[in-house]
């Protein structure tokens, strides 16, 4: 999650300097944030930039039709916080995992529709580990409204750099279809939580782990099954919060 802040941060810093110039980006998205060779996040790709016009809003041009903002869907315009939706975009996928968000893509002949009433993506639906702060900035940039969301990259910048987290959380695949989280603490052994799926089941798990020595984390009750992933998740929500 440090490290999801941090690109966001970086690339807000980018597109701060693109409208201090004038001009909106209108194509931010995962393939256009490259890395320098320290490790800094590089907004990249001016090939549908506009230069902005006297009432701040611009025609559009081609867009990358999964990132569109809501005012491009109804009106054809954008401006300043049509970035800044693009930006929100970025994180939820990042801070997520974009598995989460492929599954939910609509079908070409409801993208439209679903953008343009603010249901995709789903403002609602998060990986159960985000901070509500975090969540609080991805919902505002996302606002169907553009007056709803943040006026300046630096203002939402600023709103990223109070997200807090005692527990920096990373996410990787099992096998069999589920989800580990894992968080290093100094001087202490890593937390895991696991999701299995298994027949039918979900199963939720938290441990101590060092080296091979693992320990079921107590109270037993982080230990539960489900067979709907909405009450997994729900339950998860529950133990990232006692064990923060």
């Amino acid at each position: 999650m440090r490290e999801v802040v941090r690109v966001g941060d970086g690339v807000l810093g980018g597109l701060s300097q693109v409208h201090h110039k004038g001009f909106l980006h209108l194509d931010v998205k995962p393939t256009n944030v490259l890395f320098s060779s320290n490790g800094s996040p590089l907004l990249a790709d001016f090939g549908q930039a506009r230069e902005v016009r006297q009432n701040g809003a611009v025609q559009v041009p081609e867009m990358y039709k999964h990132a569109w903002p809501p005012e491009v869907v109804t009106r054809g315009v954008a401006t300043v916080e049509s970035d800044l939706f693009q930006i929100g975009l970025l994180l939820y996928r990042a801070a997520n995992g974009d598995p989460w968000y492929q599954q939910q893509i609509p079908l070409p002949s409801e993208l439209a529709t679903k953008i343009a009433k603010g249901r995709f993506p789903n403002r609602s639906l998060f990986m159960p580990h985000l901070p509500s702060r975090l969540k609080r900035v991805i919902r505002k940039a996302l606002r169907v409204d553009p007056a709803e969301r943040y006026r300046t990259a630096t203002e939402m910048a600023q709103a990223l750099g109070r997200v807090e987290f005692t527990l920096d959380w990373t996410i990787a695949p099992l096998p069999n279809g589920g989800t580990e989280w894992r968080a290093s603490r100094r001087d202490q052994p890593d937390l895991v939580v696991q999701l299995h799926c298994d027949r039918g089941m979900l199963r939720v798990e938290a441990y101590t782990e060092r080296g091979s020595d693992r320990r079921a984390k107590r109270p037993c009750d982080f230990r539960r099954q489900f067979r709907k992933l909405q009450d997994a998740n729900e339950h998860l929500s529950m133990v990232f919060e006692e064990l923060a």
